[in-house]
């Protein structure tokens, strides 16, 4: 990691892995605002893709370990003749050390979501977060020296780590929180943006600030300036870079945000009723088409309690006039034992709630023109109404009491 391939290589890779990010979680919260929650990672697709982001992180952090350890030394191993470690290969540990964090949390998070374990999401975010712990403590005791302008680029590094430590740990208490997601998202961006920086102003000598120079110290480049005050002026150069990227990086996530809102906008919760494309016409004719409909639903509602209320009072007039009080007395009401008549006979006698069936009475054909069609003629029939003159006072008497005890019945059912 000490020359500019070794910056500019992982801090592409950080820059890429956080705008996925940013990208996942504004759209997310976006498309589904109610049901977010926080991710540690996102599935590039279906089937093999879907750990795709783990995949190239885990490749990404085996390329890095040989680089440090295998392909970087001149003997392309990093121990001395007798085994021990070196001091000048005591940063490379150091930087494949992180590169092993990482590679244990993409490892460890495919484990866990391809064993389908309960509790999988929040693991995992606890494995970035002690990925980004070992991360910020390397940096923060890193054997090489620290003191120039390479050491004011590093400590900048560490506040954005520190940034992305403490969010992936509040992640896993509020998982559902957006801004937590959205800044650690930026922060690991914002870490592959500096890493770049990094990589060109501190390996590019024309970028080298005034009064100040590249230096060979134990195998590899390091800035060293002249007098005290070209590092002062030098390091003053860092801040004010380290604060014009953060302004411009925000202005972006601002934007970044805006325009994947836009794009993704929220999904309705209820499925909206399908309408055919033809202009506001037609809308005002289906609205008009609605009025009308409720307006003859409440016509017919209107008709029915009219009709409601004439058969009760019908029904409330004719029961006054059958009563006893209102009409004279009948042989078939009177108390006194008498002789066995027809009207008694069990044969017709009828049930309170029967109902009389037309089709059992009588019937005549009825002789229809030659034109109309005789397989409709054979069946053409219509009941024969009984005769008045057939019923007797007994039978007048009980037909009255069925039929209004029908109507009785037919409202209590209404």
């Amino acid at each position: 990691m000490g020359t500019m391939v070794g910056h500019v290589a992982p801090g592409f890779g950080f820059l890429v892995i956080g705008l996925w990010h940013l990208f996942n979680h504004v759209r997310l919260r976006s498309v589904r605002p109610a049901s977010y929650a926080s991710l540690p990672w996102f599935p590039a697709g279906a089937g093999k893709l879907r750990h795709l982001e783990l995949h190239l992180i885990a490749l990404g952090s085996l390329a890095s370990i040989s680089m440090e350890l295998v392909i970087g030394p001149e003997k392309h191993q990093p121990f001395d003749d007798d085994g021990s470690i070196p001091s000048n290969h005591l940063h490379n540990f150091e930087h494949a050390a992180i590169s092993l964090a990482l590679l244990v949390y993409a490892v460890l998070g495919v484990a866990l979501d391809r064993l389908r374990a309960p509790l999988r999401d929040e693991l995992t975010m606890l494995l970035a977060a002690a990925a980004f712990a070992q991360q910020l403590l390397m940096f923060h005791l890193h054997s090489a020296d620290h003191m120039g302008v390479e050491g004011q680029y590093h400590r900048l590094l560490q506040t954005v780590i520190a940034v992305s430590l403490a969010t992936a740990l509040l992640a896993v208490a509020r998982p559902r929180s957006f801004l937590i997601s959205f800044v650690r998202s930026a922060s690991i961006a914002f870490q592959g943006v500096w890493f770049v920086v990094m990589g060109f102003m501190l390996w590019t000598p024309g970028l080298i600030s005034k009064g100040c120079f590249m230096n060979l110290e134990e195998g590899h480049r390091v800035v060293r300036c002249h007098t005290t005050e070209a590092l002062d002026r030098a390091k003053s150069l860092v801040n004010l870079q380290f604060s014009w990227f953060m302004t411009a990086f925000v202005v972006f996530c601002v934007l970044f945000y805006l325009l994947v809102t836009r794009a993704y906008p929220e999904e309705p919760r209820y499925l909206p009723v399908v309408k055919e494309e033809g202009g506001s016409h037609d809308e005002e004719e289906e609205e008009m088409d609605l009025e009308s409909q409720k307006l003859m639903e409440s016509a017919s509602f209107a008709r029915m309690g009219k009709g409601l209320i004439r058969a009760m009072e019908l029904e409330s007039s004719v029961a006054t006039s059958d009563s006893p009080q209102s009409r004279p007395a009948s042989p078939c009401d009177s108390p006194q034992p008498r002789p066995a008549s027809p009207c008694d006979s069990p044969s017709r006698a009828l049930p309170r709630a029967t109902t009389i069936s037309l089709h059992t009475l009588p019937r005549r054909d009825i002789e229809l023109p030659r034109d109309v069609d005789r397989r409709r003629t054979e069946t053409s029939t219509i009941p024969r109404p009984l005769p008045r003159a057939s019923l007797t006072r007994c039978d007048e008497t009980r037909f009255s009491k069925l039929k209004w005890s029908l109507v009785g019945s037919s409202g209590l059912l209404k």
